[in-house]
């Protein structure tokens, strides 16, 4: 009985080529792009899950009120780690973690032949302290993990690292050389880590090896601690105890009264963009809300688009249904007869699906910097999901059309008395267009928000000039060495400005230190960034009051922002001249610059200090001319290799740096702008579903009008009115949905572009246009129709 199933439904499909042409269509771009969000999400949604102490796994994280809103940081003081053992033995283990992507470091082993090989690493290298991996699952190739990094001078590789420093040999006990300075002994290869981590290391130096010690007055968001809890202990537990903590032992450096200390979980590190990661890489959940929302609704719009088309074509078989019943068939038989064909129809639509989507990962990993892989037959968790697909797909399309079809009574069939039937579905089917322009618009209304607020961010003026600034790190050098590159560098005739600073006034790089303002008994926090006195020159900061820094080879001077000045009180000519008690020195404020961004537009601006530290500086940053870009870099990078020889010359523009302030917005965007235009497409199928339906109910009318004198056009045009009310009712409710849905997305942005009515009349004109050019071809088709064939057929 089954095989009879399949072998009519293939027949009957190959007979109905174009509606079974629509609907694999359909649901196979539908499928195709619920299946590449799938991935996605399983993507994002893995990120870390596989420590298996995952559960007790927690970072301390602090949270701050400045005069513009709160402030969030995943750093750390370098001291907190041991007091944090001292004072809470309860805890299991502490380890802190310190990243040194930003400054770059040359690592040199020894070749086979006794020669020095160089490799500059820019990223994944840290200090660390041996407790991580007791609390992280960092499984070791060679070496002991519980001692590998006791004591100073060792270090610890992944093994991608160890076959790119010492091929085929054993690199435990071998030697590398960091910065031309200090000798550090492999004492294990660590496994490489997963693509799915935010700890993406592949060098870790043991902590006892740095020389700096740090101070409680100064945070830097590469330096981190985490937890992990006892078995049972409460991480609200320990939240209670921090104020206590925190008067202990920050001592004069005391932070603010409205700073807070609590722990993160684990869990929530990949989706909490207010503080960084490791791997520079967080998506909020709402991101992942709104992707999982896509998928269903993709899914979703598919099926009503499947059910309009089935239903809209059903007259075309009610014979067929007739005869099937005079001949001995039962509802049950027939419903399992349609049910066959629509799963037939989805199972077609999941095969096209998979290899779609595996040509569009070709370009979807590019564009998200990922490596997403089927792996149709490795991964069960993918085939229990497309699985579930056919099933629900089948039934949610084909139950339906199915009971509505094997509806009709035989005798109705044989004398085509159909039109009370066709009538009483006819409201249920304008209700799923309807639906279908409800997501629509939202989709099409989202997505110009979207875009608005990108463009907004992109042409936002932050205060500074980012436009051909070209941004350079530094090795590890003398101070007299640096300044001597910039003067040779001012020699290049493309190169205007330079200065020597710690990074772009706009910076994922954060450093936030305590302070106490001269006459002020209070701690309070700052932003803080190094610069030397050109700082101003070549971003163009305004200067406000006061001066700029003069040439100094020590810490000396202070400029404050605007927003520091207002959270004194002062204004900004009385606060020239006061002084700051900053890292134990007594620091005279010399200017007042205008307010900048110094983070992205998600952010309010803080009250910032630039110093004048050469101690910090690791950027080089010139203002140059961009014609003849290609020769001006080549200068800039000769006159640079010569200083640093055995280092990779390495640039961007400051430009560049600002960007990836909204790479999870961009991911967004384009994905639901492809999502938009599947939609829509889908949509469209629909649409040409139910003017079908409409064309064939309306035969006879179409036909009497004609022959009374109607024009062409005058039918077309009471079919169009028909899909005029629908839009309007979708709109109705898109509107709504779609405001609350963006208005809730803009609330992350603190600087953010007006929603304004013209959006969502650009979505529903969008949406009518579209409509219309669906409707217009087979509504003409039926208006062009011959009347007397038209009357001849009732």
């Amino acid at each position: 009985m089954l095989r009879n199933y399949w072998k009519t439904a293939i027949r009957t499909l190959w007979k109905h080529k174009s509606y079974t042409t629509i609907n694999i269509v359909g649901l196979s771009m539908g499928i195709t792009c619920s299946l590449l969000l799938f991935l996605l999400l399983r993507y994002w949604l893995s990120f870390d899950t596989f420590h298996e102490k995952g559960d007790r796994i927690y970072r301390i994280v602090r949270e701050s009120k400045g005069p513009s809103g709160r402030d969030y940081s995943a750093g750390a003081p370098l001291p907190m780690a041991e007091a944090f053992r001292t004072d809470f033995p309860e805890v299991e283990e502490v380890a802190l973690v310190n990243g040194l992507d930003w400054a770059g470091t040359l690592l040199t082993v020894t070749d086979e032949q006794g020669q020095p090989q160089s490799f500059q690493e820019e990223e994944h290298i840290g200090y660390v302290e041996p407790a991580l991996f007791k609390i992280i699952d960092r499984p070791f190739v060679s070496g002991n993990p519980a001692t590998a990094l006791d004591e100073p001078n060792e270090v610890v590789i992944s093994e991608q690292y160890a076959r790119k420093y010492f091929g085929d040999r054993n690199p435990v006990g071998q030697t590398i050389t960091m910065n031309r300075k200090k000798d550090l002994v492999v004492t294990g290869v660590m496994k490489d880590y997963p693509a799915n981590t935010d700890f993406p290391f592949d060098v870790f130096i043991s902590q006892e090896t740095q020389e700096d010690e740090g101070s409680w007055g100064s945070t830097s968001s590469d330096d981190q601690v985490y937890l992990l809890l006892a078995e049972g202990q409460s991480p609200e537990e320990i939240n209670a105890r921090f104020p206590d903590f925190v008067t202990k032992h920050y001592g004069e450096q005391q932070p603010g009264e409205e700073t807070m200390h609590y722990l993160q979980a684990l869990s929530d590190l990949h989706f909490d963009p207010r503080f960084n990661t490791f791997s520079q890489n967080t998506v909020s959940r709402e991101i992942l809300w709104v992707l999982g929302a896509t998928a269903l609704f993709l899914i979703l719009i598919a099926c009503v688009n499947f059910i309009n088309l089935a239903t809209a074509t059903s007259t075309q078989r009610a014979k067929e249904v007739g005869v099937r019943k005079v001949l001995g068939s039962t509802r049950n038989q027939l419903v399992r007869q349609f049910l066959s064909e629509t799963t037939l129809i989805t199972l077609i639509s999941v095969v096209l699906a998979l290899g779609l989507a595996e040509l569009l990962l070709l370009k979807l990993n590019p564009l998200l910097n990922l490596s997403l892989e089927l792996q149709l037959f490795q991964n069960p968790v993918l085939l229990v999901y497309l699985a579930g697909l056919v099933v629900i797909i089948s039934v949610l399309s084909g139950l339906y059309p199915a009971w509505i079809l094997t509806r009709f009574k035989p005798a109705h069939t044989f004398r085509n008395v159909l039109q009370g039937q066709r009538t009483r579905g006819l409201t249920l089917r304008k209700g799923l267009v309807v639906l279908q322009f409800v997501i629509a618009q939202t989709f099409i209304i989202g997505t110009l928000v979207l875009f608005r607020q990108m463009q907004y961010v992109q042409q936002a003026d932050l205060g500074f000039r980012s436009e051909a600034v070209l941004t350079v790190r530094l090795p590890d050098s003398q101070m007299n060495q640096k300044k001597t590159l910039q003067t040779q560098l001012l020699q290049i005739p493309a190169v205007e400005k330079t200065t020597l600073m710690y990074s772009n006034p706009a910076s994922g790089w954060m450093s936030i230190t305590s302070y106490q303002m001269e006459g002020d008994p209070e701690h309070k926090d700052t932003q803080v960034k190094a610069a030397d006195a050109q700082y101003l020159d070549v971003y163009q900061i305004p200067l406000v009051a006061g001066r700029k820094f003069t040439s100094k080879d020590t810490l000396s001077q202070v400029l404050a922002n605007e927003s520091f000045v207002k959270e004194q009180g002062l204004t900004v000519d009385d606060i020239v001249g006061k002084t700051i008690d900053m890292w134990g020195k007594e620091l005279p404020i010399v200017g007042v610059v205008q307010d900048f961004h110094t983070q992205s537009l998600r952010d309010a601006i803080e009250p910032t200090v630039i110093i004048d530290d050469p101690d910090s500086y690791e950027v080089v940053a010139m203002q140059i001319s961009l014609q003849n870009l290609p020769e001006t870099l080549k200068a800039v990078e000769a006159q640079w290799s010569s200083f640093y020889p055995e280092y990779t010359f390495d640039y961007q523009f400051a430009e560049e740096e600002i960007a990836e302030f909204y790479e999870s917005e961009k991911i967004l965007s384009r994905l639901l702008g492809i999502a938009s235009l599947v939609v829509v497409f889908i949509g469209c199928l629909g649409l040409y579903g139910l003017i079908t339906f409409m064309a064939d109910q309306k035969t006879k009318e179409v036909g009497v009008r004609k022959v009374l004198g109607a024009s062409v056009a005058s039918i077309v045009g009471l079919f169009s009115l028909e899909f005029l009310k629908l839009v309007g009712v979708a709109f109705l409710f898109a509107a709504p949905i779609a405001y609350l849905m963006m208005n809730g997305w803009l609330q992350n942005f603190e600087y953010k572009t007006p929603m304004g009515v013209s959006v969502f009349l650009l979505g529903v004109i969008a949406t009518l246009f579209i409509a219309l050019l669906t409707v217009s071809y087979r509504s003409i088709k039926a208006a062009l129709a011959n009347p007397v064939d038209s009357l001849r057929s009732e």
